[in-house]
């Protein structure tokens, strides 16, 4: 072990590395977000395996990182850090960290940890899913803040398309004539929306001989509360995220809107997160938070 490595390891740095496996009851002290060259974690329990992205890391394991090999983690307080094996390798040992607290950070680590939960299902979910004439719906089992609510759907050319908006009893609140484009907000003359209410919406796009109607998804309007708390915690991400790339700005602010349950911009969030970004590690994170 090198110089940098003891002093690391007298920090008490905790240092994160992925491995396959099931969450177990015992609390990650970390989580990666990428990993490149050859890197093996050395677990508590005496068993060995590869570093993967995306998997968490506990307290008493080990990393350990070839020359040149690297891993960058995500901690429960603060955004990413990377660290290097160097020129002639090092090894981190996992230490207890500060739990995560209730505040922008904390939620971002909880909503991440979540996404790797092995009973989740990494697919994308049937109602976003469009056939022939019909695309992708938004929102779609998402809470929302911006009012009025636009609804937006993928729809062949020359389609035409009717939405209709329901309550939780299958009653129709409103619902549109026949347009000619893919999106379109609820408006003010129609029966208003509660927050706190789950409704739903489908489409019926008709193009060509065809047509498709797509399955119902909810969305729910956040309380004005809400609404505050998550404008507060952008704000807050922007202050502490300010010096980092592009693409892990949209991927922070993903996680922050997903742990409010705003899903439809969340993955909005993830596409700009996938447009803007260059560095690979964060593929497989990207792909964790899509689940």
């Amino acid at each position: 072990m090198g110089p940098r490595s003891a002093v690391m390891l007298a920090m008490g740095v905790p240092l994160l590395v992925c491995v396959a496996g099931a969450v177990t009851a015992q609390p990650p002290a970390a989580i990666v977000s990428g990993a490149q060259g050859r890197a093996i974690v050395a677990r508590a329990d005496r068993t060995f395996a590869p570093a993967r992205a995306g998997t968490p890391l506990r307290v008493g394991d080990q990393v350990r990182l070839a020359p040149g090999a690297q891993v960058t983690v995500v901690f429960p307080d603060r955004p990413r850090a990377t660290w290097g094996g160097g020129s002639g390798g090092a090894a981190f040992l996992v230490k207890p960290v500060s739990p995560p607290k209730d505040n922008v950070w904390g939620r971002i680590w909880r909503f991440v940890l979540s996404r790797l939960s092995p009973r989740r299902v990494a697919s994308e979910p049937a109602a976003t899913r469009g056939g022939t004439c019909l695309g992708g719906l938004e929102p779609s089992d998402s809470k929302e803040r911006h009012r009025p609510v636009a609804f937006s759907w993928g729809a062949a050319p020359g389609a035409t398309s009717e939405v209709q908006v329901l309550d939780a009893d299958g009653n129709t609140l409103w619902k549109t004539e026949k347009l000619t484009s893919g999106r379109v907000e609820y408006p003010a003359e129609a029966p208003g929306l509660k927050p706190g209410v789950r409704y739903y919406w489908r489409v019926t796009v008709a193009c060509r001989d065809d047509k498709e109607t797509s399955p119902l998804v909810w969305f729910e309007l956040l309380t004005e509360q809400q609404r505050a708390r998550v404008e507060a915690d952008l704000a807050r991400l922007a202050a502490g995220a300010g010096q980092l790339p592009e693409a892990e700005k949209h991927l922070y602010r993903s996680a922050l809107l997903g742990s409010f349950g705003l899903a439809a911009e969340s993955r909005q969030e993830l596409a700009l997160a996938r447009a803007a970004g260059t560095d690979r590690s964060l593929d497989t994170l990207i792909k964790v938070l899509g689940q």
